[in-house]
């Protein structure tokens, strides 16, 4: 067998945890080749090799510094990890050291923290890891890669699914699945054009890490086809069929809202999508007003004696009913109705509120402020129909809303406007939503957080048709 072994004078004084690591002191290393000296001697000894390691990331990137740096030479060799396999070969072992795995497994364990007795120790352990890859069905260097899942490296290697299973994919709306080797669903989300969304996405360009190290590691692909893109994002927030592993994620379109969220008894403030657990949201905010409301919610918090941070703001919930009066523009319209002793209408809570005289500056102040949005919508008040094209023009969905969730569908071959206008069922309709938009909406739960989060990026985003109830009753 071939070896290779130098020490290097790294031209400094050794760190005094190196020394105690390793028990290498300066003298040893004084008569010592540079690294310019040894760094050649490495590249030839590894050639093109698959190199493997404990912690093989951090080696690495070390070799591709002096590589760079000495040689002028790009180090491109695929690597196995120990530590990133045995993370999911050997399970319930303490201590993930190669020292600590090592000695649980019963395996070599040297003396000293030198690379020679590690490279000893690493051939114990890889010997082993590779016994259990054989055991779990894992046979070939590019499917050891997928499940180490080093993402550099999965990407040079590329998707384990057939580019002809990616070719012949409809080019319709539709769901994606995306199964592991074990055929577990590791990702899920719905697209436009299955077939183009699809191979863009095999691609994994400016895709978030997480997302991109379980699509590289699918092996396998299910489609479900649909008549347009907001049919295929309710299904995709189904419940029903394959459920992603915990850890795993699907790929969402979301809205970014001011919304509130009770935390005991406070409410907290923040900008983002609509979270579970959520009373109430406001919005659409563009990506260019997201840092003027963060602005206001630091004045929000002046106001109140109070101290935002980048999570958001916490307030007692009087004091975030003022908030809220204010993004809905009610505060003047609800203090004016007080004051002319129209109180029947508001609780004992709010009518409290109003009557403090401790909030009367807190209003005064609050009104003062200027929003980015000239409107801010209470999205989970949103009520009206929505109505979205199928991808071949050929027909309609026409999407009853209640409340920011879809409660029916209608298609329809004909024109949307005369299915409406036919058998009065706009009128209908009209009576029949306003009835339900009366009733309180539920907080946001983790079931309908999807289907709410889907509906208002459809309405406020996609190139769809919303008819608000208001409207519903004009005339088309």
């Amino acid at each position: 067998e071939e070896r290779f072994y130098s020490l290097i004078n790294p031209k400094m004084p050794i760190p005094k945890i190196v020394k105690r690591l390793t028990g290498l002191s300066d003298d040893e290393l004084k008569d010592a080749p540079k690294i310019e000296q040894v760094m050649p001697k490495i590249l030839n000894f590894i050639a093109d090799s698959v190199l493997v390691s404990h912690n093989t990331i951090a080696d690495v990137r070390f070799l591709k510094h002096f590589a760079l740096t000495v040689c002028r030479r790009q180090v491109k060799n695929f690597f196995l990890c120990t530590h990133l396999l045995g993370g999911k070969l050997l399970v319930n072992i303490p201590d993930r050291s190669l020292r600590g795995i090592n000695t649980h497994l019963g395996l070599e364990v040297t003396k000293g923290h030198r690379a020679e007795d590690d490279a000893q120790m690493t051939v114990a352990l890889f010997k082993h890891v590779l016994q259990e890859l054989q055991r779990h069905g894992v046979t070939t260097i590019a499917d050891a890669i997928r499940l180490q899942g080093d993402i550099e490296s999965i990407t040079k290697i590329g998707w384990a699914i057939d580019n002809r299973q990616l070719q012949e994919l409809p080019t319709c709306p539709g769901v994606v699945r995306l199964f592991d080797r074990e055929r577990k669903l590791v990702f899920k989300a719905s697209y436009l054009n299955l077939n183009r969304d699809v191979r863009e996405l095999a691609q994994c360009r400016n895709l978030p890490r997480a997302i991109s190290r379980s699509v590289l590691r699918s092996y396998s692909l299910k489609t479900k086809p649909f008549p347009n893109l907001f049919s295929a994002m309710l299904w995709e927030q189904l419940p029903e069929g394959e459920q992603l592993n915990k850890g795993e994620l699907g790929y969402q379109r979301n809205l970014a809202t001011l919304y509130f969220q009770p935390q005991d008894d406070m409410v907290k403030i923040a900008v983002g999508e609509i979270p579970t657990d959520a009373e109430q949201a406001f919005g659409p905010i563009v990506n260019e007003n997201r840092r003027s409301l963060t602005k206001i919610l630091a004045e929000i918090a002046t106001i109140f004696g109070k101290k935002a941070n980048r999570q958001g703001l916490l307030l007692p919930r009087e004091n975030a009913l003022l908030v809220e009066f204010f993004l809905r523009n009610e505060l003047a319209k609800r203090r004016a109705e007080l004051e002319k002793k129209r109180s029947g209408r508001f609780s004992e809570f709010v009518r409290a509120i109003f009557l403090n005289r401790d909030t009367q500056n807190d209003i005064d102040q609050l009104q003062m402020l200027q929003l980015p949005n000239k409107k801010m919508s209470p999205l989970l008040d949103v009520c009206g129909l929505l109505v979205v094209s199928s991808y071949t023009k050929s027909s309609w969905q026409i999407y009853p809303i209640v409340h920011a969730q879809p409660v029916a569908c209608f298609t329809t071959s004909k024109d949307w406007q005369s299915f409406l206008r036919a058998s009065n069922r706009q009128l209908v309709l009209h009576r029949h939503l306003s009835n339900l938009h009366k009733q309180k909406h539920p907080p946001v739960s983790q079931q309908n957080r999807g289907r709410i989060n889907a509906t208002l990026w459809s309405i406020f985003t996609a190139n769809n048709t919303f008819i608000s109830l208001k409207d519903l009753k004009k005339k088309l």
